[in-house]
């Protein structure tokens, strides 16, 4: 399947019968001033996209958590998840 098959519809997909489903995975935390907070999330997408295109898998939308206790202290300790 196209590396992009999470925009696929649920027809396309049944087509294609993939066997596997990756799931990338990342942190929401800061790494310095020069890269984004979702560094890890865009990490996990990019390895799960060159995975998905070596074979039939199917690729999910990442998803992007945070608990990083190392990082309090910083200005999002007062974002509050609902």
């Amino acid at each position: 399947m196209n590396f992009e098959s999470y925009n696929y519809t649920y027809k396309e997909i049944e087509n294609e019968k993939p066997r596997v489903a990756i799931l990338p995975i990342g942190s929401f935390e800061q790494h310095g001033h020069h890269l984004p907070m979702t560094t890890d999330t865009l990490i996990a997408t990019a390895i799960s996209e060159a995975i998905g295109k070596l074979s039939n898998f199917l690729l999910l939308p990442p998803i992007t958590i945070t608990c990083s206790q190392e990082h309090n202290g910083f200005f999002w300790k007062y974002i509050y998840y609902i």
